[in-house]
Parts: structure tokens; sequence; C-alpha cells
């Protein structure tokens, strides 16, 4: 699963569809939806729920959806129709696959780059996510000075994991891809969250590196580049129904990997604050 860099041979993966930020009013927020493009269901429940949301304490939030082509004739006319109305569709000239999940996500930084300067933070995900964007804008604006412009925060793996060497897997690593037997510590890929500096110089640092698994290879650019990764327990790995009985865990999360339904949706923006359900204990257990 690794490509040569974005411009290392000379290629230039151009924009198909292009809806770039508001250089005079931008968001503090973006959300890049890492998407894939026939996923048509997905994109509409994000816009339905956790997309609804477009500012929070006078900061506003923008929500755009990463695609790639493909050979279908079908899916590329309805990407073209769905664009026209919602206006958030980002999609870029390279064959949209998972084998080219990694460049996909630095393709989705290189456009933040190039039509989105002036955000202050960046939540990348997939649109299998609940997002809770008031919980997150709450966050990085509490951040201390140290974290608020060096941000790459997420659900950290510790180092030690084996490395898949099982060739018939989908996280398949070669030993010349990856020489080590486990793996360095890491952000888990299902949701990360960044200050704009850092998606520059993980984007910059990318061009001369040779790339594997994003969520491994985005994380061991940041370490060699001095940029902490910062471990938040409410990005939550597991959105099982048990979350949804801890509603103070619930809203208190930042992310869950777990496809938004209105069921999570109405939850998170019911009428008890996270203050009313939490207490003075806030959320301790985690949920299996």
């Amino acid at each position: 699963m690794s490509y040569d860099g974005i411009h290392q041979r000379g290629t230039k993966y151009d924009y198909v569809i292009n809806e770039p930020c508001d250089h005079a009013n931008g968001p503090y927020l973006l959300v890049l939806v890492i998407s894939d493009p026939r996923n048509f269901k997905a994109r509409w429940m994000i816009r339905e729920t956790t997309g609804t949301v477009k500012s929070y304490d006078g900061k506003r939030i923008r929500t755009v959806f990463i695609v790639g082509r493909t050979e279908n004739a079908s899916i590329e006319r309805n990407i073209t129709l769905e664009s026209a109305r919602h206006r958030d569709i980002i999609k870029i000239a390279f064959d949209d696959s998972y084998k080219n999940y990694t460049l996909k996500a630095l393709l989705a930084f290189r456009w933040t780059i190039e039509h989105c300067a002036n955000v202050s933070y960046v939540l990348r995900c997939g649109h299998d996510i609940t997002a809770h964007y008031k919980e997150i804008v709450q966050y990085v604006s509490e951040l201390p000075s140290n974290l608020a412009s060096n941000l790459f925060a997420g659900k950290l793996i510790r180092k030690g994991t084996p490395v898949f060497r099982d060739p018939h897997g989908k996280w398949y690593q070669s030993r010349e891809e990856f020489s080590q037997d486990t793996y360095p510590a890491y952000i888990l890929g299902f949701a990360s969250l960044f200050s704009f500096d850092v998606i520059r110089r993980i984007h910059y640092a990318s061009l001369w590196k040779h790339l594997f698994m994003e969520d491994i290879f985005t994380s061991s650019l940041a370490t060699e580049n001095n940029i902490t990764l910062t471990h938040n327990p409410n990005f939550w790995q597991y959105g099982s129904d048990k979350l949804l009985e801890r509603e103070c865990c619930l809203l208190s999360s930042l992310a869950i990997h777990r496809a938004p339904n209105f069921r999570v949706w109405s939850a998170l923006n019911g009428n008890r604050s996270k203050t009313e359900a939490c207490g003075r204990q806030g959320c301790f257990v985690t949920p299996k």
C-alpha cells in the first residue's frame, strides 16, 4: 500500500470539482470527510446530522467530502449532480481505491493548504464517524498555547503493535514497505484533529518519503518533525450502544467510530448539557 510522493515524479492530481473556502470569512474548523464516491447515502446522513452544525460559539464550521474518480459513468454523473446541489464535494483526479487511501488523505491536506489556508483547525475523518463539532470547537478553543498551533490529536496507540504480515489481509505490510516488526506510536486513523500548521508540515514532509498505512505514516512524519502525538480519550474507537447508555461519555465525545444516525444525533443534541450529565465526575469508563 505505497506510492511515490505526490510530486516526486511530476504527477499533479488536478481538481475535477473544487469548492474553495471563503478567504475573507473562512472557517475556524474544517471537517475533511474522506469519502467513498459510491457512498451517497453516508454523505446524505452526515449532511442531515453532524454536518448541520455550521457554527458554534461564534466560530464557523465547514464540512467537505473528498472523493476521487471511478470507472463507473453513472456514479460520476451522480457525483456531479450531488456537487451542484450541495457545493461540498472536492473531487480530485486520482483513482479512488483502498490502496490509494494515503494518497487521498494527503491530497485532502493539499487542498486545505491551497484552498482553505485561513482555517485554524482540521478534523480528518471517514464517513463512518459521528463527529461532535461543538465539543471539538470547545476543546481546541481551550488548548494551552504550546498545543494550539502544534496539534495532532486523537486516539493514541502506543508503540509495539505487531506489523501485519499476512499477505492475504487488507493491512498487509511487506518488509520492503516497513522493515521493523512493530509499529511506533501512532494516532488511530478513524479520526484525527490537527492545527493548520501541522497539516502544512506533514504534507510538505510527505513529498519526500515512501508512504505506507496512512495513520502510521502521518504519525511517523509528525514525530520526525517534532510534532507531539496527543492522546484524547474522547475519540471513541468503538461506537457501541453502551456508549449511548453513558450520557456523560456520549456528550463528552469528540468523534465516535460509528456512522451517524438520527438516534445518536438526537442524543448529542438533546436538552441535557454535558455539565448536567457528568456532574463533577466526568467520563472515566471506556465503553466496550
